[in-house]
C-alpha cells in the first residue's frame, strides 16, 4: 500500500524534476555541447584557458 502511494507521487512530479534530464551546460557561455564535465566548461572555453595557463592540473600532451 505504502509503495503504491509512493509510486503516484513520484509519478505527479513534473519530468523536468528528475535528476536524469539535467543537461550539463558550459558555466560560462551555456553551451549544452562539447562540455568537459570535470571543469562544466566548453571545450573552446576550455582550450581558451588552458592555453593561458588560467586552469588548475591542465598539462599539455607531450609524446
Amino acid at each position: 500500500m505504502d509503495e503504491e502511494i509512493a509510486n503516484k507521487e513520484i509519478a505527479a512530479q513534473p519530468r523536468d524534476a528528475s535528476t536524469y534530464r539535467l543537461v550539463r551546460r558550459c558555466a560560462i557561455t551555456s553551451r549544452p555541447r562539447g562540455v568537459v564535465h570535470k571543469w562544466r566548461l566548453s571545450r573552446i572555453v576550455f582550450r581558451h584557458l588552458a592555453d593561458y595557463n588560467k586552469l588548475s592540473g591542465v598539462q599539455r600532451a607531450m609524446w
